[in-house]
């Protein structure tokens, strides 16, 4: 009889992204491991503070600072953030996550910002925000004004691009400008002291500049297709010092930590500096698949609009958290995703891997949805340490099946109050001889709290050709929507199945799967309609989101309290050469909590 335990022996979960079979984590989806390590959790919502529901100018989210917010209360901290072509600012330094971004009413604010080519920085001299072809800067006494056309009588030789800044620890501030360094040294108010120092390869684009205690680093794209590369520069000579091959054609974000850089590549490797280059130490799922997260949603290579923003990749709590968008390169309007990818946000744990935290939601109350698998964009990211809201970040979420979307600020919600819903799936598990009997799966969990907490329990072990399949849904009740296909489905495919899996990926609902109970048909000139009734009230009423079929059987459903362990057996002979299992847990607080996932089976067919 073989055993397979999840979490090991050691107690240890594992997500290596590098193919089916690897580790014991295959998909995560909203999960903490790290609260009650060697035990599993659902991860606290993401929840918007601010978003262009409120506030039609709250564009594109792609840069946090914190700075005094108003004049009159100095050392007052407030919160910044550029939205599209405006800045939205918090009125104080918060102690709860529920204080509101408002839009920066100091005079002469910029209003001609670009999610494309903007960033923002806290320099000695004020907090500087660039745009396309100027600096601004808002000075310490708390004026606007232009700094780097007017003030320093500059002009950007890429008028295109972005311009990425970082203050380095020389108190020099760096702007990139195409495939240039400018900087501006102390007293940092005349032209003299603003020259472009550095110059690297004409096809390379400089997307960020990240400082360490004696070195900058500074991560390209290369334009032309190739072979991005990484920089290291003392930070004042007029040349780098080195430059080291990533193996991908950029490397998009990029940290220090513990005075070490850490980059993300473009073909989804988390790498880090090893003293001789750069080390793979992760990766995300695609990174091992034939497909590709979008590289440019915009089509240039030039601009910030990617599957990762290049400030989308930050310290939180001391760990590396990225923020990602799933769409495909292949794809425009998400008819297809990566599995395991969901979109949001992801955490680095040396010895988990990669591993997905959070998800964004549809509003301030987690109310409308458990988390979007698909989202518009994906923007900033920032550290508050406030132990309300460890995070602020930026991000555009579907309302509807792709074409209505929402801009929003968000946090993510501590004190764990909020209903929320998480995703646990194995590897696909091997028959220890040539082909297995699936016997029996036992489960091990914290006593459920509240009458509403439940794990669920799935497993497949096949696979379907035409599987995992999305389409866009139209809602009509709270178990019943509708789809259409050019083709008639239920004859060619098994994508309707009934007792087949029902997951909503986009918009209100999403976060949840039901099962298939029935199906009704009808054709019109070539156009099949289905109406698609499920077994559980996940959708909305009404509206319309994307849903993605899948051939996940359920084998039951755990919501009694007051026990800590069950035992599902898998009925009749189950005989396959391999399986996969999914947990679907939903509650509040810490539950529901996995203690231990066991399967067990016996050899069926023997190798000999």
């Amino acid at each position: 009889m073989s055993k397979f335990k999840i979490p090991n022996d050691e107690r240890r979960f594992s997500q290596v992204n590098d193919g089916e079979i690897g580790g014991n984590v295959w998909l995560s989806q909203n999960l903490d491991f790290k609260s009650n390590k060697g035990k599993l959790r659902v991860s606290p919502r993401l929840v918007i503070n601010q978003s262009s529901s409120d506030d039609a100018d709250l564009g594109r989210v792609v840069a946090f600072a914190k700075f005094p917010g108003v004049p009159a209360s100095a050392g007052t901290l407030a919160y910044w953030a550029i939205c599209g072509a405006v800045l939205f600012k918090t009125a104080g330094n918060p102690t709860t996550p529920d204080y509101d971004f408002s839009q920066d009413n100091i005079a002469s604010s910029p209003t001609d910002l670009e999610y494309q080519s903007s960033d923002m920085v806290v320099a000695p001299n004020g907090l500087l925000v660039s745009t396309h072809d100027d600096v601004y800067l808002l000075s310490n006494a708390g004026a606007w004004s232009s700094y780097w056309k007017t003030t320093l009588s500059q002009t950007f030789t890429s008028t295109t691009g972005s311009h990425m800044m970082e203050v380095l620890f020389n108190l020099s501030i760096a702007i990139s400008d195409g495939n240039t360094i400018c900087t501006i040294v102390s007293p940092y108010t005349d032209t003299y002291e603003t020259k472009a120092i550095v110059t690297l390869r004409p096809e390379d684009k400089i997307l960020w500049i990240k400082t360490a205690s004696t070195r900058v680093w500074t991560g390209t794209i290369n334009t032309k297709g190739g072979e991005g590369l990484v920089y290291e520069w003392d930070g004042a000579s007029a040349n780098t010092t080195r430059a080291y091959k990533i193996g991908a054609t950029g490397a998009l974000a990029g940290l220090i930590k513990d005075d070490i850089p850490y980059i993300m590549t473009s073909d989804g490797s988390l790498k880090v500096f090893n003293g001789a280059g750069f080390k793979t130490i992760a990766q995300l799922p695609h990174t091992s698949s034939d497909l590709m997260l979008k590289l440019s949603a915009s089509g240039s290579l030039l601009l910030n609009d990617k599957w990762i923003h290049p400030n989308g990749m930050k310290l939180i709590d001391g760990n590396i958290n990225i923020l990602i968008n799933n769409l495909l390169d292949e794809d425009t309007d998400y008819t297809s995703l990566i599995e395991n990818e969901p979109s949001g946000i992801w955490e680095y744990d040396e010895e988990i891997g990669l591993y997905h935290k959070y998800s964004f939601t549809l509003d301030t109350a987690g109310s409308l949805d458990y988390g979007q698998n698909a989202i518009g964009y994906a923007g900033a990211l920032f550290e508050t340490k406030q132990k309300e809201a460890a995070l602020l970040a930026g991000a555009g979420v579907y309302t509807d099946n792709g074409s209505t979307l929402k801009t929003a600020i968000f946090y993510d919600e501590l004190p764990n109050t909020l209903a929320k819903a998480g995703v646990l799936v194995t590897p696909w598990l091997q028959s220890s001889e040539i082909t297995d009997v699936w016997q029996k799966l036992w489960l091990k969990f914290k006593d459920l709290d509240n009458s509403a907490d439940e794990i669920i329990v799935k497993y497949r072990t096949k696979r379907d050709k035409n599987l995992p399949a999305i389409y866009s849904s139209t809602y009509t009740s709270t178990t019943t929507f509708t789809i259409t296909s050019t083709t008639n489905l239920l004859a060619t495919t098994n994508i309707l199945k009934v007792g087949g899996e029902v997951e909503i990926i986009m918009a209100s609902g999403s976060g949840k799967s039901a099962h298939i109970s029935s199906v009704s048909m009808t054709e019109s000139g070539g156009t099949w309609t289905y109406t698609v009734t499920l077994d559980e009230a996940i959708c909305p009423s009404s509206g319309t989101g994307k849903v993605r079929f899948n051939n996940w059987v359920k084998l039951g459903t755990i919501n009694t309290q007051n026990i800590t362990n069950t035992v599902f057996p898998f009925g009749n002979v189950l005989t396959e050469i391999e399986m996969q299992i999914k947990l679907e847990l939903r509650g509040t607080g810490n539950n529901p909590e996995i203690n231990q996932l066991i399967i067990l089976s016996a050899p069926q067919l023997p190798i000999k």
